[in-house]
């Protein structure tokens, strides 16, 4: 057993905080081809996979705004992205493939789901609105032997438009996030002291936590996809979130770009700024702000970039440069193809950001912010259209990276260390017949840390399989797998005499599976109805230590479109 001095010294008097409710985005129609039109051309590049067993329930995959952690490469899009932000595809830029969408669902145990996109287009732009929904309310039995509520929630609502004026283009979005999450993740040492009837009469006062997140944003420029004109970007994002126990984070997010083609040469400059801000009860504060410069080669058969992104960390006044080095050679028209890709970045961790990492965290828990260093190099390519592939080994230096760790009042502090991790991956995506395709992906992962034992919460590998089958268009049935590593926790129950000092305890969660089904009938041209179940092995699933997620359940619905 080991002591660690003062890293959460203030987490063990906060309280939860929410999104349990949030859910694992699945696929809208089964047998239905979804058009997106983006501004981005991802090219994906760690291709690490949470490091959590997730939450293996159903919500429609058309969701107008998506976080991705990747980089476009420069010689397809001309489009660098900043330094300290995952790309994201705006629901400005955003087409369903019908006016309106509306799927509903309801599930056992107790689940609820509803999805509604509206959208119109105009000769010089469009709009829409959206409403998203899911809920769980069913208890669920922990580690103590016994159930207790769970109740959750995560609901979105927006609207969205774009004018454009030739090439230049105006694009913005309004929303409001609420998200509600319960605390059930109490530990069997602590049941043994609480009465019977659990948690919610051991901690009264801190069962439940809620957030509730105006956001709005606003962009304007060109599409970066004729550059042979100079084009520009320039943006602007910003968010209120407050919870229950009266924590706020205020953010705001600023992006300027310019990008230019001469020939097969491109050249890009960027800069943004972040700020983040907390209320008097909050005491947080943090601005980032970021530089960067690419110069890219297109050429038939080769593609190179090479750039720099520079960093400041007001909050730490530390001084960032990472790199963006990326280089294919193809001589193969597109069958092997080698890669190598060198980048880094640092990622804010805030109060907000926190607990969208973990629902279950402190209220107001703040984190170190982390910076990482990426190296990776591997294989790439695609054979007549029916199979893709990709095959790599990278290795990825982390500066300040934590991990969280089970407090007695069933909330999660932090631990923070440096680490190293290597990653070997290979992923292949395949159409074996007309109706029939498959995807599958194996990660292993190694970490080597300074000073902690294990990477809590992470798991040493993972591997997947999904097969699909489609009957014209009027059935189609999906059936995958997941299997997860095992994974090491850091649990903190046990505060000595002295206030600053704590024992941490390491404690081991054996391999999981996920099994799950779904299908999907045509019923009409406009209605499908659906069927999903998961975790159909019921396998204990765990969000984070002591969060076990539900065992079998299944969900039912109609999806209507036209």
């Amino acid at each position: 057993m080991n002591r660690i001095v003062g890293v959460i010294a203030a987490g063990v008097c906060l309280h939860l905080c929410g999104g349990a409710g949030s859910a694992m985005a699945q696929e809208g129609e089964l047998n239905k081809q979804v058009e997106v039109n983006k501004e981005y051309v991802p090219d994906v590049g760690k291709a690490v996979k949470l490091g959590i067993v997730p939450r293996m329930t159903d919500t429609v995959s058309l969701r107008p705004e998506i976080g991705y952690s990747i980089r476009p490469s420069v010689w397809h899009t001309g489009f660098g992205v900043p330094a300290i932000n995952p790309v994201r595809l705006s629901t400005a830029a955003y087409r369903p493939s019908a006016p309106f969408f509306l799927k509903a669902g309801v599930g056992y145990p107790l689940q609820s789901l509803l999805d509604f996109y509206g959208h119109w287009d105009s000769r010089q732009g469009g709009g829409g609105v959206y409403v998203n929904h899911y809920g769980q309310y069913a208890d669920i039995e922990g580690d103590a032997g016994r159930k207790e509520p769970a109740t959750g929630t995560s609901n979105r609502v927006g609207a969205y438009g774009m004018h454009a004026w030739g090439r230049t283009a105006v694009r913005g979005e309004v929303g409001y996030d609420y998200r509600l999450v319960s605390r059930y993740g109490i530990m069997p040492q602590l049941a043994a002291d609480a009465p019977a009837e659990g948690v919610n009469t051991r901690f009264p006062d801190v069962t439940r936590q809620h957030y509730s997140t105006p956001r709005a944003r606003v962009e304007l420029g060109n599409d970066f996809k004729d550059l042979s004109r100079l084009n520009f970007r320039i943006g602007l994002e910003g968010y209120y979130m407050t919870d229950r126990y009266d924590y706020e984070e205020t953010g705001l997010q600023a992006v300027a770009e310019l990008g230019r083609k001469f020939g097969v040469h491109t050249f890009m400059l960027k800069g943004g700024f972040d700020g983040y801000w907390g209320n008097d009860k909050l005491d947080y504060t943090d601005r980032i702000a970021s530089a960067g410069i690419r110069y890219g080669i297109d050429l038939e058969r080769f593609k190179f970039m090479l750039g720099v992104d520079y960093v400041y960390d007001g909050g730490t006044q530390d001084n960032w440069f990472f790199p963006d080095f990326r280089i294919t050679f193809d001589v193969t028209s597109g069958y092997f193809v080698p890669f190598v890709e060198v980048d880094g970045r640092l990622q804010n961790n805030g109060y907000r950001s926190t607990s969208l990492q973990n629902p279950f965290a402190a209220a107001g828990l703040v984190m170190p912010n982390t910076a990482e260093y990426n190296g990776r190099a591997g294989i790439t390519g695609s054979f007549s259209s029916s199979f893709s592939y990709k095959a790599y080994a990278g290795v990825t230096f982390f500066r300040k990276l934590n991990f969280f760790a089970y407090l007695p009042d069933a909330t999660f502090g932090y631990l923070t260390d440096n680490a190293t991790r290597f990653t070997v991956g290979a992923e292949l995506d395949g159409r074996v017949s007309g109706s029939f395709s498959l995807e599958a992906a194996a990660h292993y992962y190694g970490y080597t840390l300074k000073n902690l034992d294990k990477a809590g919460d992470r798991p040493d590998f993972d591997v997947s399989l999904n097969l699909r089958y489609d009957y014209r268009d009027k059935f189609t049935i999906r059936a995958g797998a997941e299997l997860s590593g095992r994974r090491y926790c850091y649990e903190m129950p046990y505060l000595k005499e002295d206030a600053t000092v704590w024992d941490y305890e390491t404690v081991r969660l054996s391999p999981v599976v996920d099994v799950n089904l779904e299908a999907q009938l045509k019923v009409s041209r406009m209605v499908r109805v659906f069927l999903a179940g998961h975790n159909l092995a019921c396998s204990k699933l765990y969000l984070f230590d002591h969060y076990r997620s539900m065992g079998i359940n299944v969900m039912a619905g109609a999806v209507l479109s036209f």
